[in-house]
């Protein structure tokens, strides 16, 4: 039925993602060539935030410079979803998100991917 579809069932795991202490530089040009105004951060597996395009651009009038790196203090706090969550319990918060994605990970926090809201709008428009 429509009102047990997990986030796994539309979790991509291909979308980029970064890791905690790397170049902002590599960051921000990884986020604008694919298109992807946000991103997750890990710590090793550990999902730890987003981090935005804007907040990286911010205050500059070039890109960042290759000693930058991707601190705690660049990240935005959002909260991740389980992959086994129902999707249609947590419709409303996901709609709600800065960013076009939402972050999947584990009860020990390993990062499992991505859930767009592009991919619930299809999944959901296919059901309408």
């Amino acid at each position: 039925s429509n009102a047990s579809v997990t986030f796994s069932y539309l979790a991509e795991t291909d979308y980029p993602v970064f890791t905690l202490g790397g170049s902002t530089a590599d960051a921000a040009r990884r986020l604008a060539a694919s298109g992807c105004a946000c991103a997750p951060v890990l710590d090793g597996e550990r999902y730890l935030g987003m981090v935005h395009l804007s907040r990286l651009l911010e205050g500059r009038k070039g890109w960042p410079t290759v000693k930058e790196k991707l601190g705690e203090e660049l990240l935005e706090t959002v909260r991740s979803y389980r992959p086994g969550e129902q999707l249609f319990d947590n419709l409303i918060s996901v709609a709600a998100a800065k960013c076009s994605v939402v972050p999947l990970a584990d009860e020990d926090g390993r990062y499992e991917g991505v859930v767009s809201r592009k991919r619930i709008l299809g999944f959901l428009a296919e059901r309408i």
